[in-house]
């Protein structure tokens, strides 16, 4: 029912410390823009004395726009070295045992996208997204009333239909009529995308094989969630 819908805790949704990727405040700024390249992140932690010790949060956009401008300077020979401490905003803390529906309230009320999470003795134990709140939310919400989804396949149209990644690729071929190669390495749609890519895809992108085309419609981290597939005219 309704009533008991998303009873879900931050805990349950977060990236965990471990996962997470974190900068000192004393990275020296070639580093920091390193780092923020590499992560694909669009905001990182920032922490001083320790890890539980975390003082901001640096907006790799804005720290982009601090590379343009020292640019210019940099070409001179001298560029004064940007500091990461003006960049970063406050970090917004949020306890483990909220629940993800008051944690979308509360990412509303505030106006942020990122909150890090604490346990019951003030350490960090993970971060969490306005993204991972709405997808826990919306993920619920589509599984409560989504009938069509029942075994995984929605069809849009006889030749288009959404899979859930963990759908077995011989349900899907026997559902469309395709012959998607099932191997050793991988059963479900999810692992025939990652097979075919080679490694995690992004969502939006697409590949065409065995006469279908396959869509990444959404995907968590390292994980494929949803895709769309097409089956291929020729």
């Amino acid at each position: 029912g309704v009533m008991e819908l998303n009873e879900a805790k931050v805990s349950q949704i977060m990236t965990t410390r471990t996962d997470m990727i974190s900068i000192p405040l004393a990275t020296p700024w070639e580093e920091a823009v390193r780092l923020a390249s590499e992560s694909h992140h669009t905001r990182l932690p920032v922490w001083d004395r320790s890890r539980d010790d975390i003082v901001g949060i640096l907006h790799t956009r804005e720290l982009l726009e601090k590379l343009v401008e020292a640019m210019p300077a940099a070409a001179g020979g001298k560029a004064a070295v940007p500091e990461l401490r003006p960049l970063l905003r406050p970090p917004y803390f949020v306890p483990e045992s909220m629940s993800v529906q008051k944690l979308l309230r509360e990412f509303q009320r505030t106006h942020t996208h990122m909150a890090v999470v604490t346990d019951e003795f003030g350490g960090v134990s993970g971060l969490v997204t306005i993204e991972d709140a709405l997808e826990e939310i919306v993920g619920e919400i589509a599984d409560e009333h989504d009938e069509a989804f029942s075994d995984g396949i929605r069809m849009v149209t006889p030749d288009i239909c959404e899979a859930r990644a963990t759908v077995r690729i011989a349900d899907l071929n026997e559902k469309m009529g395709l012959a998607l190669p099932e191997e050793a390495d991988f059963e479900t749609v999810g692992g025939f995308v990652f097979h075919q890519c080679g490694r995690p895809p992004a969502v939006g992108e697409r590949i065409e094989s065995h006469g279908a085309a396959i869509e990444v419609l959404a995907a968590t981290g390292r994980r494929i969630d949803l895709v769309r597939l097409e089956r291929l005219r020729t």
